[in-house]
This record gives structure tokens, sequence and C-alpha cells, in this order.
């Protein structure tokens, strides 16, 4: 689960129409993730996903699962909600470091509440990786959040 996302759902539900054993797929879907998250095509983690369960995917297959899973991951918790409004009431800037491939990288910059961030950064776009201290750098710049006035 992430920090931002709401639960509902699991990851195995993302898999569904694969029929695949949800742990099977589960298991195949957090194997190859890292290497999505640093940017890899949507192609080629869901194929690497696919082989693992024995499946073959076409470019329609791909489309559905980069797309069900950036809806899954992007749909915010709504407690994290509630804590963000109330982070933003205090005019505290905000800003947004994320593990995420380019699919739910858009996804976030579409969705209503990515706006509450002005400063996001995600891994497919600096190919580095939380925990990984090179990560933070981007949104602890100065500019990168506006002072409060």
């Amino acid at each position: 689960m992430g920090l931002l996302a709401a639960p509902e759902g699991g990851v195995a539900a993302v898999g569904a129409g694969l029929a695949a054993d949800p742990a099977e797929f589960t298991a195949a879907y957090w194997r190859h993730r890292d290497r999505y998250d640093m940017g890899v095509p949507p192609a080629d983690y869901w194929g690497a996903v696919a082989r693992d369960l024995g499946r073959d995917l076409g470019p329609d297959d791909v489309h559905a699962l980069a797309d069900a899973d950036a809806r899954r991951w992007s749909v915010l918790a709504p407690q994290i909600a509630g804590l963000v409004e109330q982070v933003r009431a205090t005019g505290a800037p905000t800003a947004l470091l994320s593990n995420a491939p380019h699919p739910l990288a858009a996804a976030v910059r579409a969705a209503a509440w990515g706006a509450w961030f002005p400063v996001k950064v995600f891994s497919c776009e600096i190919g580095v990786m939380k925990p990984d201290e090179g990560a933070t750098g981007p949104s602890r710049r100065p500019s990168a959040c506006p002072a409060r006035r």
C-alpha cells in the first residue's frame, strides 16, 4: 500500500483479466516493479510480468493493465485527502515525491488532487527511487516549494 493511495482492490485486482492466480500475479508484479518505477516502458514491465505467468500480451492488454494500475494507485485515500487539506489550509508548502511509472505520473498530474502539490517528483522522470537519498534532492531545492508569504 502506498502512503497516499487508497488500498481498495489491491494489486491482484489489477491483473484480474489475466486469469492468473492472485498470489502469483502479485509476486510477478512486485518482482519487476522497481524497473517500471524507474521508467521502463509499460510494454517491457507488463511483458515481464506476463512472461512470469506464462502469458503473452498484446498492445491492448498492456494498455489495459497500465491503465488499471495507474487508476489503482492514483485514488487518494480519504484520510490522506483530509490531512493534506489541513496542511494546505495552514499555508505550508507541499510537494509530492513518488516512486511511480510514467502512466501513474500522468494520472496523478491529471487528478484533481494532483494540483494540491505544486511540485511533483516522480522516480520515472529522475531515474532515482526512494529511499535512495538522490530521490529527495529535487523536492528539497529552495525553489521547489514556494515560500509562505
